[in-house]
């Protein structure tokens, strides 16, 4: 890829937004967070005029607001809040204004900062480095990044792409599974297996995928979770206990998380419509504090009930709107599988607010294709009816 103008832009846009945990932690780390503010602050300006101003950016105020109040309400850091809304908000700006001037550079540059925060991140964990400082970072990038490459490749037809899918899809799984055994776990995430499984499933049988509705898909991922909460009941199930224990090799409680989901939903219930805000820290658990292991329960003790109910009313917009417009345009229904898998990982994973950057990548993503067809055929209607006037 040449290095343009453009490229550098996009590229520096995203690093300094996705700045790694290492280099936050590190003596330069409070400059870094200077530079990725300033640098979130230049893409709005300069981004304003060719972003997309649709729901989605409604959906995304009101998730910062809600988390806003919540964070306020519970005498938490307003100015940690304003970082991280300031970034997500920066973010929405750069991928909506850069995929309608600049798509086919926003996508090549995009997946080669995801695919190369994923590689260093392999490679930091075997060095007892930890590029991202959580490597669960690395599953909740790759659909990501995978939507990316499948979107290069419509684009361009070229096999090479072709190869990358399966080189990326490869690697990861490889590595993932000696990183566990190097932390002891002996075992890959089922989740993330499943979440590959999604993505190799729409790779190879694309036509029979297209077929699927994405509203169903949500509805399914949201019936999931909200079943996961009384999991010791569905434990009873001799298919479901088989499963657990021979396929995937954990044991009955999912190595304790069933027992992080109920406490969660304990904690969840003391504040149920604003949550504890930003500032929380965890489950008090096991003489420790733990994080909930699943990422709606995670967001509802962030932001209770409210924060749930905005989610996933901009996941339903997204899934209609693209199942509307989806006619035989892949696109489509490559984002669609893509953050189908992340919503995967959301069952057994949890990420602080700050690591949820690639997911919301992918949100706004399919939320500038959603609505970019919905502008354009609003624009054809009136142009017909304009030259019949005329007529």
């Amino acid at each position: 890829m040449k290095i343009k103008g453009k490229n550098l832009y996009i590229g520096s846009a995203l690093i300094c937004m996705m700045m790694p945990e290492s280099i936050k932690n590190s003596p330069i780390g409070i400059i870094s967070t200077i530079v990725a503010l300033l640098m979130s602050a230049i893409i709005i300006v300069f981004e304003y005029k060719k972003a997309q101003k649709g729901p989605a950016l409604f959906f995304l105020i009101t998730f910062g607001v809600i988390e806003m109040i919540a964070t306020e309400v519970n005498k938490g850091s307003i100015m940690v809040w304003g970082k991280d809304i300031l970034i997500y908000i920066a973010l929405y700006f750069l991928v909506t204004g850069q995929l309608s001037k600049n798509e086919n550079n926003f996508l090549k540059v995009g997946s080669l900062v995801l695919e190369t925060y994923i590689y260093i991140e392999i490679f930091s964990v075997f060095t007892n480095w930890d590029f991202l400082g959580n490597y669960n970072q690395v599953y909740i990038m790759l659909p990501c990044l995978v939507a990316m490459i499948l979107l290069i490749e419509k684009k361009n037809k070229k096999n090479e792409h072709n190869r990358r899918f399966w080189r990326v899809i490869i690697i990861s799984v490889i590595a993932c599974f000696f990183a566990q055994i190097k932390y002891g776990t002996n075992d890959l995430e089922a989740s993330f297996l499943m979440s590959v499984g999604i993505l190799i499933l729409f790779k190879v049988f694309p036509k029979i995928c297209n077929r699927i509705s994405m509203k169903m898909c949500v509805v399914c991922m949201i019936f999931i979770n909200v079943t996961l909460v009384v999991t010791q009941s569905l434990l009873k199930n001799r298919i479901l206990q088989f499963v657990i224990l021979k396929v995937f090799h954990k044991s009955l409680n999912l190595t304790g998380r069933t027992d992080l989901w109920s406490m969660s939903t304990y904690t969840i219930l003391q504040k149920p419509l604003l949550g504890y805000g930003i500032s929380w820290e965890g489950l008090n658990i096991w003489g420790g504090q733990f994080v909930p292991h699943n990422q709606f329960l995670y967001l509802a003790c962030m932001g209770g009930i409210l924060l749930i109910v905005c989610l996933i009313a901009w996941l339903i917009y997204i899934a209609d709107k693209s199942d509307k417009f989806y006619k035989g345009q892949s696109r489509y229904k490559i984002c669609q599988y893509a953050l189908i898998a992340q919503l995967i990982l959301f069952i057994t994973l949890s990420y602080s607010y700050e690591q949820l950057i690639s997911f919301w990548m992918m949100m706004d993503i399919i939320s500038f294709y959603a609505e970019k067809e919905k502008t354009s055929k609003k624009w054809i209607i009136n142009r017909k009816y304009k030259i019949k006037r005329r007529f």
